[in-house]
């Protein structure tokens, strides 16, 4: 009994195992039931279309002389069809398998995933299903009814036409597919679809459940785009072109996002929620009460993150680009990098300065810190270096940049009257201005009042007034643009020394040149957009005052001296390298640094003389002295090939750039009677001449009087010629003595300075001419070089006439 009993309970355990299996595999059919039900439909739907269409497409065809249907023939068209279609799908399914088994088995499961939702791939199977699912149901309906449809032979023989072509071009593309980056455009494609759904207009745009969930899903295109950008850098095979391809649809893709963000509203659930901790000695009254009450911290507050799309985007960039420079691959990482200073201006040209900026120095920070790393491998002559510290020292500018163009756009008495006409009742005005999300979130607040206005029933002259809104929007607009311009100019000025610093701590002087040309480039900017953002708050200011604003305060005296600052250290570390660079052969393909660093220390000579600032050129001409030397004697070098006369002419500019340079210290030591500056050059004139002076001497009489014998203009003429007219403005503008009676009316009064050189040098009154012919040179030559004992019996080209005009004190103005 116990065994008919034990095997009676095993008996029924087996069935009750077998029912519930069953139950489950029925619950397991109904995914795959829910993939047939479609093209199931779509076939039925064909079917009854050709039991509407077919009789009169029968009598066209027996008039036409087309003829009915070969059953036969039907028949084995459709199992052919049938067949081929099958067969296609097997081959499609295990061209994939065998894709995701090799490439894709240690991929994230989101790239996986991506796989599978391949457009291409799924329309096709999309399509095949449909030709084999109408085959088969035409081919039931023949055997069950005997009825052949007329329609149904072309169409199915369409689709298998298209099943066979497509394959082969799906064939193709499966080899393709061992690259992961193909997969970025439906990465780009979903991605953007939740942005128009998040955006004014978009389905369910305005409820709070449907924005979460458009971000949610957005969030998932871009984890599976930086899972790519994570196996493009880490993957041999795909890097090079495939991460660059990765890194130009990104931006492209983040400049497309930030156009779009104009459109979605401030405290939309699209923006991820961050918290934000409130500090004990700046929270409220009110929370501070109740928070030492109740013996409890202060609570935190959810604020919306605005930036969580571009902070994603940005990161997977720079992190190709980082991870090619660890890993050596410069030109790689050059490649990826070309499209981050656009990308970097499109920030700020949409007003996203904060993030912006914050992106831009953190990338260059870090590119910096690795390529200073990467000095010590042995790559230090290489091109792609340079382009990648010029990248990283581009990379804050462009920010700036993008603002400007923004700003320069705007036209403040057309924007306050477009304020002032628009109808903010309308759910889309306040996103068809180009604002920064600070100000549209004040407009989304007057949208608001205007609707509860109307809704109820206030009176006309108790609502809102369109001047009313202009003003609150442009005093919004105002503070915005001064929290940005803060946020820009700011961080701007303050990296560029700390970069050179860590440049040249690393003996990395062409990569110091590189960064100090972007920082003069980013001042001589600075110094012109300053003005124009001035005029700009100026204009949106006039608009009115009619509500009492506590309007921002703008101190831009303290921006242009921090520019000033930026430039002086500039100049000074560009000086600096000089010595350095003299030391590393010019090659081609590489930036002239030495020959940039002479000559904007030389410009920066002149300005310094020109200001009257003893310290700066004390500091600057010994190096440019010497760099001048440095650069002549590379330029002998390289024209040892040309016809003498041409040969001497290049490699004597540099030598006449720093003489005319030294004439015009004494000029301007004369002109200010301040003989610091021509100290200071004098100083540098006897350290080299106290060694091998009677040569040096005779070298420099010889290019001299080359030079005075020389009538056309020589490749730097232009230059000097510059720094003439400069100086002979300057004396222009000195006051003359008054004219007495004695004098004839067509002579000119003489200056009045007490220096005989300046009266005699000085211009006539309204003489456009320069004051010498050789200018500056012959003023050093007969003041300085002459007196030297080694330049006894040497000809230094300068006439006897001119000689006595330079040195008398008492030689008059004729």
């Amino acid at each position: 009994m116990r065994r008919v009993y034990f095997r009676s309970a095993s008996q029924l355990f087996a069935t009750r195992i077998r029912i519930g299996e069953a139950g489950e595999n029925a619950r397991a059919v109904k995914p795959l039931a829910a993939r047939v039900v479609l093209p199931l439909l779509l076939a039925a739907g064909f079917i009854l279309i050709c039991i509407l269409v077919d009789p009169a497409l029968t009598k066209w065809a027996d008039r036409t002389g087309f003829g009915g249907l070969n059953e036969d023939s039907y028949d084995s068209l459709l199992e052919s069809v049938a067949a081929v279609t099958g067969v296609f799908l097997a081959l499609y399914f295990t061209a994939v398998s065998a894709v995701i088994a090799t490439v894709y088995a240690a991929v994230p499961h989101d790239i996986r995933a991506l796989m599978l939702r391949d457009r291409l791939g799924n329309i096709y199977v999309q399509t095949v299903s449909f030709t084999t699912a109408l085959t088969l149901l035409a081919l039931m309906i023949h055997a069950a009814t005997d009825t052949a449809y007329l329609l149904a032979v072309p169409v199915i023989v369409a689709l298998a036409v298209f099943s066979i072509f497509a394959f082969i071009r799906l064939g193709q593309r499966a080899f393709a597919l061992a690259d992961p980056t193909l997969l970025l455009e439906t990465v780009i494609s979903d991605f953007l679809g939740w942005v128009k759904r998040a955006q004014v207009g978009g389905w369910r745009w305005n409820v709070a459940a449907f924005q979460d969930h458009y971000r949610r899903r957005a969030r998932q295109s871009l984890d599976s785009l930086v899972s790519l950008a994570q196996i493009s850098a880490a993957q041999k095979h795909l890097q090079g072109d495939p991460a660059t391809r990765l890194c130009v649809r990104t931006a492209s893709l983040l400049s497309t996002y930030l156009r779009a963000l104009q459109s979605i509203p401030t405290q939309s659930r699209w923006f991820a929620r961050k918290i934000e901790h409130p500090q004990w000695y700046l929270v409220g009254s009110t929370a501070l009460d109740m928070a030492t009450a109740t013996e409890s911290p202060l609570q935190p507050t959810e604020i919306p993150d605005t930036a969580w799309v571009e902070s994603e985007l940005l990161g997977s960039i720079t992190n190709v680009v980082l991870s090619a420079v660890r890993d050596g691959r410069l030109e790689d990482a050059y490649e990826a990098s070309s499209v981050l200073s656009r990308t970097f201006e499109s920030l700020g040209q949409t007003w996203r300065c904060t993030e912006g900026t914050g992106s831009a120095l953190e990338f260059a920070t870090d590119l910096i810190d690795e390529l200073c790393r990467v000095a010590h491998d042995g790559r230090v002559h290489s091109a792609h270096f340079s382009g990648l510290i010029d990248a990283a020292a581009l990379a804050p500018l462009s920010v700036e940049i993008g603002i400007n163009v923004k700003l320069d756009s705007i036209r403040i008495p057309e924007l306050g009257r477009r304020i002032r006409e628009t109808d903010w009742s309308k759910v889309t005005s306040p996103y068809d201005f180009d604002f920064p999300i600070e100000v549209r979130k004040t407009l989304e607040e007057v949208h608001a009042g205007v609707r509860f206005e109307r809704n109820s029933h206030a009176p006309k002259e108790s609502r809102t007034p369109g001047w009313y809104v202009e003003e609150i929007a442009l005093h919004s607009f105002a503070g915005a643009i001064n929290k940005y311009l803060d946020e820009v100019v700011r961080p701007l000025i303050e990296w560029y020394p700390i970069a050179t610093e860590k440049l040249l701590d690393s003996k990395r002087y062409d990569g110091a040149v590189t960064v100090l040309s972007r920082a003069l480039e980013t001042v001589w900017k600075l110094e012109r957009h300053l003005p124009k953002w001035k005029e700009i708050i100026d204009g949106i200011e006039s608009e009115g005052h009619r509500v009492d604003f506590k309007r921002p305060v703008w101190d831009w005296d303290s921006q242009l001296e921090a520019v000033e600052r930026l430039k002086r250290s500039s100049l000074v570390g560009l000086s600096q390298t000089i010595p350095h660079l003299a030391l590393e052969p010019q090659r081609a393909e590489l930036p002239d640094n030495l020959g940039y660093a002479v000559h904007r220390t030389g410009e920066a000579c002149f300005n310094a003389l020109e200001c009257e600032d003893n310290e700066l050129f004390a500091e600057l001409f010994p190096k440019y002295f010497a760099g001048a030397l440095f650069t002549s004697e590379r330029v002998r070098t390289q024209v040892t090939g040309l016809f003498a006369q041409q040969a001497l002419t290049w490699l004597s500019e540099p030598i006449l750039d720093c003489l005319e340079l030294s004439g015009y210290a004494i000029l301007f030591s004369e002109l200010y009677e301040n003989r610091a500056m021509r100290d200071a050059c004098e100083a540098a004139w006897n350290g080299y001449l106290d060694e091998d002076s009677a040569h040096r001497l005779t070298r420099i009489a010889a290019l001299c009087a080359y030079h005075g014998s020389q009538l056309g203009l020589t490749p730097r003429s232009s230059l000097r010629m510059r720094w003439q007219m400069a100086f002979t403005d300057r004396l222009s503008q000195l006051p003359r003595e008054p004219q007495s009676a004695q004098v004839s009316p067509f002579d000119t009064p003489e200056v009045d300075h007490p220096s005989a050189l300046i009266r005699n040098i000085a211009p006539m009154q309204d003489d456009f001419m320069p004051f010498l012919m050789n200018g500056a040179v012959d003023v050093f030559v007969v003041r300085f070089l002459r007196h030297l004992d080694a330049a006894s019996g040497l000809d230094f080209g300068v006439s006897n006439e001119t000689a006595r005009d330079l040195e008398d004190e008492d030689a008059s103005n004729e």
